[in-house]
């Protein structure tokens, strides 16, 4: 396959992306990132815009194209297959005779406070605004499962194939290396799919003593400046029965470049009708819920 006329833009966006690196880093990551790229096209995942968006000089629609090639390559160093096409979701992956859609989704940063990104002053404390994080997570899922119903009713998307979401954090995150995890220690995925919100303590007011502590069940956000409520709980409704899982990531380029993994939370779900085998896409943390009549219970699987 010839080259994209922009092929040289993408380099130097590459470029000036590792432009603070020391200069042997800089160069090992520019390779690192070329080569994915080549491949990336060569296999024929890149759509009609891919080129055109990542150069556009737009950070934010740089980190959304960028995250599909750093996807990419999580998946293929997992020993996946991928293939597209610019109608379906992003790719179609298929690895041990299985096969899923997945879609990933960049979040950007609407709703959340300036000043959360602004590290202009060092040693500066300040607050991490969890809920409109949580409700960037919750739109991103929402707007996703909007774009299967089309891919079901067009065709694409088959009624017995799995469809998995990925969500990926890396604009919403004001550092480097910050991770996925929400208010309560738990990736954020877990807590919009299983209403599940930050560790409350209970405490004995005669000893002071605590005598128990357990999360809170939050099945609703409230939505700042507004009385609207958004729910929480997606995992829990039968309507969402065709996601089979989320994968909470947040990509990083500096893994495809240097090495070592992009922090990744797998969630499944317990109402699937399409579910996926657990840990067929590898991620640092699996997560599963088993229901009860009365009640759920939300567990991370032992590595």
């Amino acid at each position: 396959m010839a080259n994209h006329r922009l092929r040289d833009r993408v380099i130097e966006n590459f470029v000036k992306s590792w432009s603070r690196a020391k200069p042997p880093i800089a160069t090992l990551a520019v390779e690192a990132l070329t080569d994915l790229y080549d491949r990336f096209r060569e296999a024929g995942l890149a759509d009609r815009t891919f080129e055109q968006q990542l150069t556009s000089g737009q950070p934010a629609t740089y980190e959304q194209r960028m995250g599909e090639l750093l996807l990419a390559d999580m998946l293929w160093r997992d020993g996946f297959s991928l293939e597209s096409n610019d109608e379906g979701p992003d790719f179609f992956v298929s690895k041990d005779g299985k096969s899923a859609w997945i879609e990933l989704h960049t979040p950007d940063r609407s709703g959340i406070p300036l000043d959360y990104f602004d590290l202009s002053t060092p040693g500066l404390v300040k607050g991490v605004p969890h809920t409109e994080i949580n409700l960037r997570w919750t739109t991103a899922i929402d707007q996703k499962k909007g774009q299967l119903k089309k891919y079901i009713n067009s065709g694409i998307v088959k009624a017995d194939q799995p469809y998995i979401i990925a969500v990926n954090s890396r604009l919403l995150n004001p550092f480097k290396m910050t991770g996925i995890n929400g208010v309560s220690g738990k990736p954020i995925a877990v807590e919009v799919l299983f209403s599940v919100g930050p560790v409350q303590i209970q405490i004995d007011r005669l000893s002071g003593e605590v005598v128990d502590q357990f999360h809170q069940h939050r099945p609703f956000l409230d939505k700042p400046g507004t009385e609207s409520k958004v729910e929480s709980d997606s995992f829990h409704n039968p309507d969402n029965a065709r996601i089979s899982a989320v994968l909470g990531v947040d990509l990083l380029e500096q893994v495809t470049a240097l090495g070592g993994e992009h922090p990744s939370a797998l969630v499944y779900n317990p109402l699937a009708t399409t579910p996926i085998a657990q840990r067929w896409i590898n991620a640092q943390e699996h997560w599963h819920c088993t229901i009860e009549p009365d009640s759920y219970l939300v567990q991370r699987l032992e590595p």
